[in-house]
């Protein structure tokens, strides 16, 4: 929880909403790039391997069994 706390004050809770979601939804390929571009700008992408690590933590605790 503070990872996602840290993250939204960094990023702003939209464009960190946006960037999780479209993580989760990696079969876009190079569209996603592009669309991770457009919502955080290319100064902001070193925080996607904390998005991405946050989604690969939450996954066991809150995915399906």
């Amino acid at each position: 929880e503070a990872l996602r706390v840290y993250l939204e004050k960094q990023l702003g809770a939209n464009p960190f909403y946006e960037t999780y979601n479209i993580l989760q939804d990696m079969s876009s390929g190079e569209d996603a790039n592009n669309e991770l571009i457009r919502v955080l700008g290319k100064t902001n992408m070193k925080f996607i391997p904390l998005i991405y690590q946050m989604i690969v933590c939450e996954d066991p605790y809150y995915g399906s069994n």
